[in-house]
């Protein structure tokens, strides 16, 4: 393979790690949020929550 090949493979494998792991953090961030302003508790529920 060519080194210009090599080094833009490399680069496109990086960005789409980092992007992946961007997007998995920021949807835990989301569930942390949801759980903590009980969304989670009221979705599982059968009666609709109150406002906190």
């Amino acid at each position: 393979m060519h080194p210009f090949s090599i080094l833009t493979l490399g680069i496109f494998v990086a960005g789409y790690i980092t992007a992946r792991w961007d997007l998995v953090t920021r949807l835990y961030e989301l569930a942390i949020f949801a759980w903590d302003h009980g969304v989670v508790d009221c979705g599982t529920q059968d009666h609709k929550c109150e406002d906190n």
